[in-house]
């Protein structure tokens, strides 16, 4: 199935341009060129071919390979990710699953950013019946991240959720789930069917609707560019029309629900649901713009592969979330204090965060027992000599080809040794 995503991409010229520099490298790209000679690539194919590279990627030119298709994934994201889930349904597809891949099919003739505001006004409503295809469109509608911090290894997001506080208990979403929090013992844990029936209609509406915006470091919502026009709420009912050109207008939310009804009913038969889709989840954050918050007590890790997020609770404990791929259920690991959690994390994905929770872990090593002292100084310890390393790499950019300086920081690093 050759859709847009692998025309517009050509990731077989990528793997055939590939240099790899080992022998065994090499013989992994020769194995996917012969193979390519005779096979049409498909997203299933891209997906095997990442998890087979893991064990060449000390090869530098199978992991600049590895980069550039990953970099192209993420461009691409939910055209891949529809692609993706076509193909392993079609391999063992009923009736009513096989319509609903027909249903999607169009969506992966379209742009990528035509793909996300085709979901996010509602363009695959007929079937989320389909598991994998309802993921796809949940991600969407929850995924409003602030992003707080790049690495050359991950990114640090902070999530955000509109809540809702009854009895003692806040909930929020995180990724896919809904979470209770107790006021009193900040603790947290995952609500199940029957327990989200006390929620108002409005906290999944507008959980949804902040799928419409990303949000920027002075914590104005703004939307993705719709018909040549963006919004901006940076107070409650109230908005910012913002135009090409870069004009911009202000309105109260009666003027915009005025305003938005004329756009509704000029946009056409077959566009007007999309359209007032759109306008709607404009006025309802505006209108409940106080209700929505960043989740300050949980921070999520972007890699290459999955997203992680630990959840600080109130007695130091935290638990580990680790959705490993947004279409399915994430596994929830919980732990009686942040040091256990990192390292989880650590062994997990390889990434370490340690430097990021040093004032928990210090309270951690306070109240720890015998047995656990030895695990918390252990991490203690990476942090800092991680930190050492860091700064030794900026010096070492620092002093360029100065070889005097390389020279002090030689015997600097041999000192530390």
């Amino acid at each position: 199935m050759t859709t847009k995503f692998l025309k517009d991409t050509n990731i077989p010229a990528i793997i055939d341009e590939c240099v790899a520099t080992s022998t065994y490298g090499r013989n992994f790209i020769t194995n996917w060129r012969s193979y390519l000679l005779t096979n049409a690539l498909s997203a299933l194919d891209i997906d095997s071919f990442i998890k087979e590279s893991k064990k060449y990627l000390l090869d530098s030119g199978v992991n600049t390979c590895v980069k550039e298709i990953t970099n192209i994934i993420k461009e691409h994201e939910y055209a891949y990710s529809l692609q993706l889930i076509i193909e392993g349904l079609n391999n063992n597809a009923n009736f009513i699953t096989k319509n609903a891949i027909k249903q999607v099919l169009p969506l992966l003739e379209m742009e990528e950013c035509d793909i996300q505001n085709t979901i996010r006004t509602g363009g695959m409503k007929h079937v989320i019946h389909v598991p994998e295809f309802r993921r796809v469109s949940e991600s969407l509608f929850r995924s409003q991240v602030r992003l707080a911090k790049e690495t050359p290894h991950f990114t640090i997001i902070n999530p955000m959720s509109y809540i809702e506080t009854l009895n003692e208990k806040t909930y929020f979403v995180l990724g896919n789930e809904i979470y209770e929090m107790d006021i009193a013992t900040a603790t947290n844990r995952v609500c199940n069917r029957n327990e989200i029936s006390i929620l108002s209609p409005n906290f999944f509406q507008l959980n949804e609707a902040l799928s419409t915006f990303s949000v920027n470091e002075n914590g104005e919502f703004k939307t993705h560019d719709f018909r040549g026009v963006e919004w901006t709420i940076n107070e409650k009912n109230s908005c910012i029309e913002t135009k090409k050109d870069g004009s911009e207008k202000h309105y109260t939310i009666e003027e915009f629900v005025d305003y938005a009804g004329l756009l509704t009913k000029s946009a056409g038969y077959n566009n007007q649901f999309a359209v007032s889709n759109y306008y709607n989840n404009v006025k309802m954050v505006s209108e409940n713009f106080d209700g929505f918050v960043y989740l300050d007590n949980i921070s999520t890790y972007k890699t290459a592969v999955g997203l992680y997020s630990i959840i600080k609770e109130g007695d130091n404990s935290a638990q580990l979330v680790t959705h490993m791929s947004q279409y399915t259920t994430p596994r929830i690991d919980k732990f009686e204090n942040i040091t256990e959690a990192i390292t989880s994390l650590k062994k997990i994905s390889g990434i370490d965060v340690a430097n990021i929770y040093e004032d928990a872990i210090s309270n951690d090593l306070k109240v720890a027992n015998e047995n656990e002292k030895a695990l918390i100084e252990s991490v203690i310890k990476e942090s800092e000599d991680q930190k050492r390393q860091l700064l030794f790499n900026e010096l070492v950019k620092l002093a360029g080809n100065d070889k005097e300086k390389i020279s002090i920081l030689e015997q600097i690093a041999k000192e530390i040794e």
